[in-house]
């Protein structure tokens, strides 16, 4: 298996890193079936006679009846765990959909909903007439619900997590949504053998990389970054604490350029994206190009950053996020003030016609047909407004305004001379001018040996 990860730690310190995809909720519909006929098993080895006739509970085309997987013996079978609170989950679905058909003589794709995720029944039920109407021809998956036993035979964390099982009944491979291509079961129909990427699901609690018997009351400081997307792991960011205190946070899956957006959000005032200004001459590190795919890209160019702070220095998290990324990432980001160009949006009056008199809050600014807010911050009208300004010109609010807003535009509201004449009506009007802005400017690191 090959992949292409850079490892830089601050601290000599590494440990294993994962970020959960799964929680346990309370659910209505219990298992009534056996959860201990088989032991954990993984890749390489085979599928027990338990596992292969225990009775589970199948959904498909909204009839439920009591199957084993004996059904599918002979056949390549894909089992996709998922949840329909699993984003990635759904969105692959229809894909899957579309190889079970191609494949139907061959390969048996069998969607798990354990009873670990969560979900009821009925949120099951829903999301498949969902996907059973959206697809053309309708869902021919079926789908186990309620499971306990499969959970337990191939016990994860993270969602999606697909078990490849050869016709041999051997498991050949674990791995995410993304794997399942038609060369890769082609691959496995013509050699009974794949060669993927892989999956991994470490243990929360443990840091990056680092051995299981870390001293972590003795950690002082600690930062790793890795560069290229790592399988299994979702794109997002959670805390990290020692002993209950939070002492850091993880980032997993993000571009370079969010990762800065993300210290630069906290370090400067009514930050937006536009706030960043990139020096330079190649920008496909941080952002893709047209001539690339996004899977291809975010391959090379996905990182992940884990840094924990010395104890009382998290209020100055940012800080060591930025200095982190500027030390190992190959480029430099400063804070700097700069006269630029922007639109600023201010008050016409002291009146606040736009002051709410809802109770409940609404923004559908980016939907086509109700371009409303109702009980909204200010920032929620800047953000949309920001979508209709040019990319190197943010808009700025200097209306002083605390309180919530109510404001309505019309349907075709999308050019800003319209707009403007519609603010005006309620008292606002955005200016473009030049005014000295704090900024983020990204350079090379030419003294990095990651930029060599």
């Amino acid at each position: 298996m090959k992949k292409t990860i850079l490892i830089i730690v601050l601290a000599a310190l590494c440990q294993n890193f994962r970020a959960l995809a799964s929680v346990t909720h309370h659910n209505n519909y219990a298992p009534d079936l056996p959860d201990t006929l088989s032991k954990p098993v993984t890749v390489g080895q085979a599928i027990t006679g338990n596992t292969w006739s225990a009775p589970l509970k199948i959904l498909q085309s909204n009839k439920e009846s009591v199957q084993s997987l004996e059904k599918y013996q002979g056949k390549v079978i894909i089992l996709d765990f998922w949840a329909t609170w699993c984003g990635s989950c759904i969105e692959h679905i229809p894909e899957l959909n579309s190889l079970q058909v191609k494949y139907k003589n061959d390969l048996a794709v069998i969607l798990v909903n354990s009873y670990n995720t969560g979900d009821t029944k009925e949120k099951v039920v829903r999301l498949l007439k969902s996907q059973n109407s959206e697809i053309k021809n309708g869902l021919s998956l079926p789908c186990i619900i309620g499971d306990t036993l499969l959970a337990k035979t191939f016990p994860h964390t993270f969602l999606p997590h697909l078990i490849w099982i050869g016709k041999d009944g051997i498991v050949k491979a674990i791995t995410s949504a993304e794997e399942v291509t038609t060369k890769n079961i082609d691959l496995l129909l013509s050699t009974n053998g794949i060669s993927t990427y892989g999956k991994t699901d470490e243990a929360p609690e443990k840091l990056l990389y680092t051995d299981e018997n870390l001293p972590l009351n003795n950690l002082i400081e600690y930062s790793i970054l890795l560069k290229g997307k790592i399988d299994g792991v979702g794109g997002g960011s959670r805390p990290r604490k020692i002993n209950d205190t939070v002492r850091g946070m993880v980032f997993s899956n993000r571009s370079l350029f969010t990762m800065y957006g993300m210290a630069a959000d906290r370090l400067i005032k009514n930050f937006t994206p536009k706030n960043i200004i990139l020096e330079v001459a190649d920008s496909s590190v941080f952002f893709k190009p047209h001539s690339t795919s996004l899977k291809e890209w975010q391959r090379t160019n996905f990182y992940s950053l884990d840094i924990i702070v010395p104890p009382g220095r998290f209020a100055n998290f940012y800080e060591y996020m930025l200095q982190d990324l500027n030390r190992y990432s190959g480029y430099v980001g400063t804070i700097e003030t700069r006269e630029l160009s922007c639109w600023v949006l201010q008050r016409t009056n002291q009146r606040d016609l736009f002051s709410t008199k809802s109770n409940s809050y609404m923004n559908t600014l980016f939907e086509t047909n109700n371009r409303q807010l109702k009980n909204a911050p200010l920032r929620d009208l800047c953000e949309w407004l920001n979508s209709l300004t040019p990319s190197n010109q943010p808009v700025i609010d200097e209306t002083g305004y605390t309180g919530m807003i109510d404001i309505q535009f019309d349907n075709n509201s999308t050019k800003l001379d319209g707009v403007n004449d519609q603010l005006a009506a309620q008292g606002l009007r955005l200016t473009f001018t030049k005014l000295p802005q704090v900024v983020l400017v990204i350079k090379k690191n030419t003294l990095s040996k990651e930029s060599k």
